[in-house]
């Protein structure tokens, strides 16, 4: 991916972008005056898609969950809701 930006970023640095619904994870493979700026090449690595549809999916999950009444602590740490809880998950039984 090609992008213009306003200040040069050195090779191999880890950058991030954000698009309109979209995530993308890479590194800096050059980065060279232009015209109007830095034009900069990037690897990218990684890329996650449909972060609107994911949010609103996580809130749906989120508003009908309730947190276990009295967990019993193990120091396994689970995050609920922001918060660091402990707990213990029974075996299953096959």
């Amino acid at each position: 991916m090609r992008v213009l930006v306003d200040r040069p970023l050195k090779e191999s640095m880890a950058v991030k972008v954000e698009a309109e619904d979209m995530l993308m994870l890479g590194e800096v493979c050059y980065s060279i005056p232009s015209e109007t700026g830095f034009e900069v090449g990037l690897q990218l690595e990684h890329s996650l898609v449909g972060l609107q549809e994911l949010a609103r999916l996580n809130q749906q999950l989120l508003a009908g969950w309730e947190a276990p009444t009295k967990p019993d602590v193990t120091g396994r740490p689970i995050l609920l809701r922001g918060e660091l809880l402990e707990y213990k998950v029974a075996a299953s039984r096959r």
